[in-house]
């Protein structure tokens, strides 16, 4: 059987919640912020759910992270 690894570049942008929701960060808050709202800048800074037909494939991208993984010691 191969070896599972977990893909590097999806464990950088996606994390699991406790409650194993795949949460994003927001986009559009890097830079170029001047002009933009301080509402439209505290909503960014939270983290966003991935929607529910994503969750499969980065569930398999990253099978160690996955809070549903019997292996996992959360």
């Amino acid at each position: 059987m191969v070896k599972q690894k977990t893909r590097k570049a999806a464990a950088k942008r996606f994390s699991f919640s406790k409650a194993g929701k795949v949460m994003r960060r927001r986009t559009m808050h890097g830079h170029f912020n001047v002009g933009r709202s301080k509402k439209t800048l505290m909503a960014r800074r939270r983290d966003q759910e991935i929607d529910g037909t994503d969750r499969k494939r980065l569930t398999r991208l990253m099978p160690f992270n996955s809070p549903v993984n019997p292996k996992n010691n959360n």
